[in-house]
């Protein structure tokens, strides 16, 4: 795909999930780009039912999606017996050619391959946006104590119409190194809110809390952290979490504020300071997974 001229174009990204362009002749990339310029038409200029319609009409073999009209919200049909739920158009990432590929991605992302899981482990899932990384543990059959904090509203309300078990936890709420109010500033389509600005004036006030003073777990197995760019306070406010937790997967990508600078340095020094060293780097992003030294 990166040989692709299509590729150069701006078209939507998922486009490139639903067609493999490498292995398609001329006459096929060009309907290809056809088809994603008119995706983008829709994306742009249709919103609700008709968007939901006019995306099943053009990728009826992959796409699915549907309006939910009392909650304002879209869900997409992973299989006969298990749906989505997205609070805006953010839904269409979920169109591909493999509909469990998304999940998949994202379990690689974070290097969870490295680990092995079991039944009952707790994973606190720290930026979890509607809680994709839940249904990658669920899709491989994985019976895990999921813990799952959102601090956008609109998102959380999708996270949880996504449970998926009895003891799935959910907490609304911004985590930061001091339990307060501050301003998280919104980017609710792409998923990158953050309390660090990034040059986005729409926010709202949110409470902090450290995670400390809001969960009190006998042992973590893996403590997910993306918080675009305010991933040291995370770290920082969660002295006692890092003590039980086995594993700890971390964003540090270029994602913090107007600079978009990078935060693997602090997060290095805070995991290091509390006894975790780097036992793995996606090959997707920039994500470290840290193992806690001092738990076998």
């Amino acid at each position: 795909m990166k040989n692709s001229p299509l590729t150069l174009i701006n078209l939507p990204s998922f486009i490139f999930k639903v067609y493999n362009i490498n292995e398609k002749n001329l006459f096929s990339k060009i309907y290809i780009l056809i088809v994603g310029k008119f995706s983008q038409l829709i994306l742009k200029k249709t919103n609700k039912r008709l968007f939901c319609y006019s995306m099943n009409l053009l990728f009826r073999r992959y796409s699915n999606i549907k309006y939910d009209k009392k909650n304002k919200t879209y869900t997409k049909s992973i299989n006969k017996n298990l749906k989505i739920n997205y609070p805006n158009k953010r839904v269409i990432r979920t169109i591909q050619n493999d509909q469990n590929s998304i999940f998949n991605l994202l379990y690689e992302t974070y290097c969870l391959d490295y680990i092995t899981f079991k039944n009952g482990d707790t994973i606190i899932d720290c930026g979890a946006n509607v809680g994709e990384l839940n249904y990658s543990f669920y899709l491989r059959s994985l019976d895990i104590n999921y813990i799952g904090i959102e601090p956008d509203e609109q998102t959380y309300f999708s996270l949880q119409r996504n449970k998926l078990r009895e003891t799935d936890t959910f907490y609304n709420i911004a985590l930061s190194n001091e339990n307060g109010i501050s301003n998280l500033y919104l980017d609710s389509f792409g998923g990158n809110s953050s309390l660090e600005y990034f040059g986005e004036k729409s926010f709202i006030e949110v409470h902090t809390k450290t995670i400390d003073s809001l969960l009190n777990p006998e042992k973590v197995k893996l403590f997910k952290v993306e918080a675009e760019g305010h991933e040291p306070e995370i770290l920082s406010g969660a002295n006692n979490i890092l003590k039980i937790t086995e594993f700890v997967s971390v964003d540090f990508g270029f994602e913090r504020g107007v600079e978009q600078k990078s935060t693997i340095k602090s997060v290095n020094e805070i995991l290091i300071n509390n006894n975790f060293h780097l036992v793995d780097i996606s090959q997707h992003r920039h994500v470290g997974l840290y193992k806690n030294s001092k738990i076998s």
